[in-house]
């Protein structure tokens, strides 16, 4: 009969042949360079612990594990794990812990959801949201290294598209009240400002407001020419004075 186990670190093998496994209970292949599997061995039902961490998974094998019905833990931790199996350890009834952190999964199979599932471990991420309404309630689901609970993770990290849009709607009505009511003070105090003389002559406030407005009388002068009283002598007449145009306000277009 061969050992109970096998622990095997620091490895360049790049594969690991599931086939060579005989009489093992437990096997630990971590810190290893492989990148994957072979064999699907039906003495893998032997196993009731596995520990393939560390190592440079991408994918797994469509059989791997089909037959490990006596499985109590699995760590495939700190690969590069993109994919599981669709029906990934569903013959594993009596699986208790399931590590999957340190990969770039981004959805995970409902088959590992067994009845006696006490913890599972993946990376914090949003994608995962779908999948904790899924998980009974005794399950400890955390993520990352630090292990978090995911479902506080997922409250402070991620929000649903219902509320997002919600936040964006609000946002922009209020940029759009805001420029509405912008635009109106801006109108207005253009109005405002276009106030002809002619029209400051209707308010009471005549005097004060048309302190720069010429008088009549004033006006009339300006256009005597050449006026002499006796035998004053003569001079140089000034050029002829035009009205100011301070009056004369631009046009607005309406």
């Amino acid at each position: 009969m061969g050992p109970s186990y096998i622990q095997i670190s620091s490895n360049n093998s790049s594969y690991l042949n599931m086939d060579m496994i005989e009489d093992i209970r437990c096997l630990y292949v971590e810190n290893w360079t492989i990148s994957f599997i072979t064999g699907y061995s039906d003495r893998v039902a032997q196993l009731i612990d596995i520990s393939l961490a560390h190592n440079l998974l991408t994918t797994l094998p469509d059989r791997f594990l089909e037959n490990a019905t006596s499985l109590l833990a699995l760590n495939l931790s700190h690969n590069n794990l993109r994919k599981l199996p669709s029906d990934f350890l569903a013959q594993s009834n009596n699986l208790e812990i399931l590590h999957l952190e340190g990969n770039q999964l981004s959805t995970l199979p409902l088959t590992i959801l067994h009845d006696t599932l006490k913890t599972l471990t993946t990376d914090c991420s949003c994608q995962f949201e779908s999948l904790l309404s899924k998980i009974p309630s005794n399950v400890s689901f955390t993520c990352g290294l630090e292990k978090q609970n995911m479902a506080n993770f997922l409250a402070q990290t991620c929000s649903s598209p219902l509320m997002t849009g919600l936040v964006v709607g609000l946002i922009v009505s209020a940029l759009v009240i805001v420029l509405i009511v912008a635009g109106l003070v801006y109108f207005s105090r253009s109005r405002s400002s276009n106030l002809t003389c002619q029209e400051v002559n209707k308010t009471e406030k005549r005097q004060s407001t048309l302190k720069n407005c010429q008088p009549e009388d004033e006006k009339k002068k300006l256009h005597y020419e050449n006026v002499q009283l006796g035998a004053a002598p003569t001079h140089e007449l000034s050029p002829r004075y035009e009205p100011l145009s301070f009056c004369k306000l631009p046009q607005v277009t309406r």
